[in-house]
C-alpha cells in the first residue's frame, strides 16, 4: 500500500502536469490550486497560504513574496 506521504507527492505531480496541459486559464489555476493544497488546513487555504514547494508557475504574471 502507498504511504501517505508517496500518496500526496503523486497527486500534487499529477496535478501539476494537468497544469501545463490546460489549456484554459481558470483549468490551469484549478489544478496549481490542488498541487498546491496538500498539507495545508482549510484555514490556511482560506487565509491565502500556498506551499511555493508545491506550486509551479504555467504561464507569465506569478510573483512570490515570502515577505507579505
Amino acid at each position: 500500500m502507498e504511504s501517505d506521504a508517496a500518496f500526496f507527492t503523486r497527486r500534487a505531480r499529477e496535478e501539476r502536469f494537468a497544469a501545463t496541459k490546460a489549456e484554459h486559464p481558470k483549468a490551469r489555476k484549478a489544478h496549481l490550486e490542488m498541487a498546491a493544497r496538500y498539507g495545508l488546513t482549510d484555514e490556511e487555504v482560506a487565509a491565502g497560504y500556498v506551499l511555493t514547494c508545491q506550486s509551479v508557475p504555467v504561464g507569465e504574471g506569478v510573483a512570490v513574496d515570502y515577505d507579505a
